[in-house]
């Protein structure tokens, strides 16, 4: 080995142009290499040729692993490619072959050597894979400890829900002046999955409101998110799991609210259902979200009181966690995958809220459908209003085409992943 970077081994004739190699077998082509070493020179292998190594002949993909952990690797096949016991076994069996020009059993010679050194650097590989993990989560841990009184360091973005799902690239990206920040539309996406009425009323800041002479209410998600850009090289700390306050939050600022009953407010949703005609727009929509107010009003007014003011509460006892970057295509900037993973840390607390802004019991719904608009539904993410005959199939369309193609949730207590479309058809709540 000549300095760090560098592991050499020798040689010994010139048969290159007699033998076929695939690319994928990078060992086979050090094989070759060496047979071809007439002159006695030295064959080096650089630290991209290792990685290509680790990679396509051991099953060991570096790119995204900790820089500590690269290094041990690469320290690791430097010193076992130099220490093979079969070395001087080879040089000796070559020299004999082609001294009686027999490229058959050099060939098959090659074969079997490969094989031998492939399984031989596994073996290696398999039990130092534990120690090395070990050795990295003690540094880790060290550097957190350093770098706990260290200034964090803020960064404000401005963008949309898409482009935040990919802002970031995992490493600098050398196709575009090695920035991490990727500013380049993806391609238009058509989506053929369908929609359910009941995601339709649970996705991502989708709120609703009612707006009648009689009675005003108004819901939606407000999802509490929190980011945080990790270099996953030297930010391996998991996420805690954090219980939620899953007890019902009301707001006092309407000191004078008026006390409800609940049975009164299940009477106007029930006149409110019996005067939607049978071929109303919207009639699937609308028949469902009476059903989910109602629901959520049972759930947490069981004692048959609530008040005339802002309600709140968190959906599901754990947050949830998804990490977001876009791949850079591969190069060999070995710097690069030496020093970068970037991805942004994404927390979700997912929380609703619904409020009572009028209640009048007095007055009978009879012809609801004498007023206009009076139930919309709103994208907050892109303060796109949905209303009218139509407003089903747009709220939908809307949905997925610019919201359903997104990287999955992973709970942060039992770690189990779920889908954006899972969690909003079962109201963001799982069981651990």
């Amino acid at each position: 080995m000549e300095d760090d970077n560098d592991v050499t081994i020798t040689g010994v004739t010139d048969m290159e142009a007699l033998i076929h190699i695939p690319d994928d077998k990078p060992l086979m082509q050090l094989f070759k290499r060496l047979i071809g070493n007439d002159t006695k020179q030295n064959t080096v292998l650089t630290n991209a040729q290792i990685l290509d190594i680790l990679k396509k002949e051991l099953n060991t993909d570096v790119v995204y692993i900790h820089d500590l952990e690269l290094e041990i690797y690469l320290n690791i096949i430097k010193k076992f490619l130099k220490d093979w016991p079969q070395w001087d076994d080879f040089d000796k069996s070559v020299s004999s072959l082609k001294s009686k020009g027999d490229i058959d059993a050099i060939k098959k010679l090659l074969d079997v050597k490969y094989n031998n050194f492939r399984d031989y650097l596994k073996a290696k590989l398999d039990v130092a894979q534990p120690l090395i993990k070990n050795v990295v989560k003690k540094a880790t841990a060290k550097k957190k400890e350093a770098d706990d009184d260290k200034m964090n360091v803020l960064m404000e973005v401005s963008c949309t829900r898409s482009q935040l799902n990919k802002i970031f690239f995992r490493r600098p990206n050398p196709q575009q002046r090695n920035t991490i920040f990727n500013f380049i539309d993806g391609p238009t996406k058509i989506v053929l999955d369908n929609i359910s009425i009941e995601a339709l009323i649970n996705w991502f800041h989708i709120k609703v409101e009612v707006n009648l002479p009689s009675f005003v209410y108004r819901f939606g998600m407000t999802h509490k998110l929190k980011h945080v850009l990790l270099n996953k090289k030297i930010n391996e700390t998991a996420v805690a799991p954090t219980v939620l306050n899953q007890h019902l939050q009301r707001s006092t600022n309407r000191k004078n609210a008026s006390l409800l009953k609940l049975e009164d407010i299940q009477y106007i949703l029930k006149e409110i259902l019996a005067s939607i005609p049978h071929d109303y727009h919207n009639g699937q929509l609308i028949r469902a979200t009476l059903a989910y107010i109602e629901t959520h009003l049972v759930r947490n007014h069981k004692s048959g009181g609530l008040y005339l003011t802002y309600y709140r509460k968190y959906m599901n006892k754990y947050a949830y966690v998804r990490y977001l970057y876009a791949d850079v295509p591969s190069d060999s900037n070995f710097n690069n995958i030496n020093k970068y993973d970037l991805q942004l840390q994404e927390m979700i607390y997912p929380s609703y809220y619904y409020e009572i802004g009028k209640f009048v019991k007095s007055e009978i719904i009879s012809k609801l459908f004498i007023y206009t608009n009076w139930i919309k539904f709103e994208c907050l993410l892109c303060n796109k209003v949905f209303l009218g005959p139509d407003m089903t199939e747009k709220l939908k369309q809307h949905i997925l085409d610019y919201h359903f193609d997104q990287p999955d949730w992973q709970c942060t207590n039992c770690k189990s992943i779920y889908s954006m479309l899972y969690l909003a058809e079962n109201k963001w709540e799982h069981k651990c």
